[in-house]
């Protein structure tokens, strides 16, 4: 095999590799190096089109109060490019509707944490506020039955469509001279002497690389032991998500989503009905999930007692969709500690909608550190 030593490959067209490849091309690329000096990016996907897993099975709700001090700036960075977009990367309007959102605690120590997340927030510049059970429940009175002592108001987040975004990522990165690669099933990542050197293909050909982002979602674990690592403890993990075709007016003017820290369940609006989940975690392998209808009455007892509102609305279709999410619930993010040119964007536990934008941007920042540093040793790594 020829190795080329100017060319990336990101592994996945979910909306993580997806914000990868685009962060990339723009820092990386021979648009922005100099034609013929940067390198080129190729987003590999097995799919027929982008997106087709957890990207689309989501419930598409930005959140900028995530629950780890770790995360809080990532997700506040991302909400705010949910908000904006870039000059190189305007958003379509309908990709995104500001619509706030209420984090609900009914016990006296989840709200002290969500004071310190409100404080954190308004520090790294959201306008997220704290809000009594009296105001919660004047604001959007269907709580009135709600078990709650406090609310966190964060009126920047809001519904978004992660497909368009992915498409959107993708399209850029095309315009500006990567490539991108459907129905092209990635049977190993090839390893020379420590070194990424590219990948094997189902049809039995190859693409030589000198740099590897894994951005798999579900299939990360199973590339990492193919190649005698460690999984990384990444767990794959199956989520229902319910429907009720009535019930909009109930929320017409409540935030965007309520979401039930102690509880564990959510609800939003969803064209003249309503969307929610009860939080439920079964682990999965990956591929499409399989909906299971025995949990059921357990998803509308948990629903009930968080949200009464919502105990006679029927549940007119539901869906599963995947996650993965590592034992301490960090992100698998940045270069590999032991294979040279391979590097991480997943394992992102629920928030790689609300994160894409901040995950693309600091894999492309590993990359290009490590490429730099690869030049001062005098080991050319892609020219």
């Amino acid at each position: 095999m020829r190795w080329d030593p100017r060319t990336c490959i990101v592994l996945g067209g979910g909306i993580a590799g997806a914000s990868a490849a685009w962060h990339l091309q723009q820092r990386l690329g021979d648009r922005h190096r100099g034609r013929g000096q940067g390198f080129r990016v190729t987003l590999v996907e097995q799919e027929a089109g982008p997106g087709r897993h957890a990207t689309s099975q989501n419930a598409a709700m930005v959140r900028g109060l995530a629950g780890e001090d770790w995360i809080r700036p990532l997700s506040i960075e991302g909400q705010q490019f949910w908000n904006r977009g870039t000059s190189s990367l305007p958003l379509p309007r309908a990709a995104f509707r500001k619509t706030g959102s209420l984090l609900l605690a009914s016990e006296e120590e989840t709200a002290k944490k969500l004071q310190a997340w409100v404080l954190h927030a308004q520090h790294l510049g959201s306008p997220a506020e704290m809000w009594s059970a009296e105001r919660c429940r004047m604001v959007v009175p269907c709580l009135r039955g709600s078990p709650l002592i406090a609310g966190a108001y964060s009126p920047d987040d809001g519904i978004a469509d992660p497909l368009m975004l992915t498409e959107a990522f993708l399209k850029a990165m095309v315009r500006e001279g990567g490539s991108l690669r459907l129905e092209t099933k990635v049977e190993a990542i090839l390893v020379e002497r420590g070194k990424v050197r590219g990948v094997s293909l189902a049809d039995g050909s190859k693409l030589e690389a000198s740099a590897l982002v894994l951005a798999a979602g579900a299939w990360s674990p199973g590339f990492l032991r193919s190649l005698g690592l460690s999984d990384r403890g990444i767990g794959v993990f199956r989520r229902h998500i319910h429907c009720s075709l009535v019930g909009a007016d109930l929320l017409e003017k409540a935030p965007g989503f309520l979401w039930h820290l102690d509880l564990q369940a959510y609800v939003r609006v969803e064209g003249d009905g309503l969307l929610f989940s009860a939080c439920d975690a079964e682990p999965c392998p990956p591929g499409l999930p399989q909906e299971d209808s025995s949990l059921l009455d357990r998803v509308s007892e948990r629903l009930s007692s968080c949200f009464p509102f919502l105990q006679d609305l029927p549940i007119s279709r539901f869906w599963a969709g995947l996650r993965t999410y590592r034992p301490d619930h960090r992100f698998l993010l940045g270069e590999d500690p032991e294979i040279q040119g391979l590097f991480h964007a997943t394992a992102l536990g629920g928030h790689g909608v609300t994160c894409a934008a901040p995950v693309g941007r600091i894999t492309a920042e590993a990359v290009q550190a490590w490429h730099q540093d690869q030049e001062r040793r005098g080991q050319k790594a892609f020219f």
